[in-house]
Parts: C-alpha cells; structure tokens; sequence
C-alpha cells in the first residue's frame, strides 16, 4: 500500500513526488468522476493531513501545507484551510487554529471540552467516541468507503492496534 505523502519524511515525500506514485488519498481519476471540483480534492487532502498531523501530536505549518498538500496549487491556500476547518469542525468538533501568526503555525483543538477521561486537558486528548466519529470521518472523506487498511493505519497513528488492549479504549478486536 502507498504511503500517504504527509505520512513519508520530507526526503521521502519529495522523491516520490518525482516518482509520481498514485496515492491512496489522491486518486486524481476516480476522485474528479465522483468530484468534479478540484478544489474539493485539495481539501480532502488537507483535513487527512492537519487530522494526521493532530494523531502525531505534530503541529502544522503553511509551508507544509503548501509543499505537501497543495504544491502547485498553492494560491488556493485561503480558501482551502477554510473548508478544511469547516469540514474538521462539522465532522470531528475540531478547530483549526493558527497558534503562531508570524510563523503560521496550525493545530486541531477539540470544541466539545471532552478528553479520554471527561475531563479537559492539554487538548491533545480525545474521547473514546471520537474514535467512531475518526473511522466515520474518514468513509466520508473517502467518499462513502474508505479501504480497512487506510483506517487501521490511521488508528495505529492513534496508539489503538489489532488485537491490542488499549489503556482507554480497551481491547481493539478483530
């Protein structure tokens, strides 16, 4: 399975640009059939990558953004951060916010309050529900489907694993 190209190093993700290997995340052909907007693409992209960036508890900046999720089509950066914290905030109760203007720095901060244990933290905690709304997220973002492989991989960024007690959420089975 394709790496998704914010889950590579920077080498790693500059070289496979060069490479132009299909990603599972930007599947260009059957993505523009099902949605003809590109700017859509581009946002689906970017709430993967900044909801990647919050499971590895990894700030994001613009210049990522860029260079990562949007490249050459970087002049839509303003509308497409937009979307992406609408999109964030509907699905997952996230906001997105720019923590550092100068160096603009971006972090998901969950609006409900909630953590693992009810009660407020460092707001790199999250709920066990939250776990559904993550896998229910991410069918959405894929388009009503997302592939088992892709959401295991997302849940693993998240510390849970097959077969696996969790210290919060408890036995993952499968």
């Amino acid at each position: 399975m394709a790496a998704t190209p914010w889950s590579q190093s920077k080498d790693e993700a500059s070289r496979s640009q060069d490479e132009e290997e299909p990603s599972t995340w930007r599947d260009q052909e059957g993505a523009k059939s099902m949605h003809p907007d590109p700017l859509h693409l581009l946002v689906v992209e970017l709430v993967g990558f900044l909801f990647h960036n919050y499971c590895t508890k990894d700030p994001t900046t613009k210049d990522e953004i860029l260079n990562m999720v949007l490249r050459e089509d970087g002049h839509h950066f303003p509308e497409a951060i937009h979307q992406a914290s609408e999109c964030l905030q509907l699905v997952f109760s996230m906001d997105v916010r720019e923590v550092d203007h100068p160096k603009h720095i971006f972090v998901l901060v969950p609006t409900l309050g909630l953590t693992c244990n009810g009660m407020v933290s460092d707001g790199h905690s999250m709920p066990k529900a939250s776990n559904l709304v993550v896998v229910l997220g991410m069918i959405l973002l894929e388009g009503n489907c997302a592939h088992e492989e892709e959401i295991w991989e997302t849940l693993n960024d998240m510390g849970i694993y097959v077969k696996r007690e969790h210290y919060i959420c408890g036995s993952a089975l499968c």
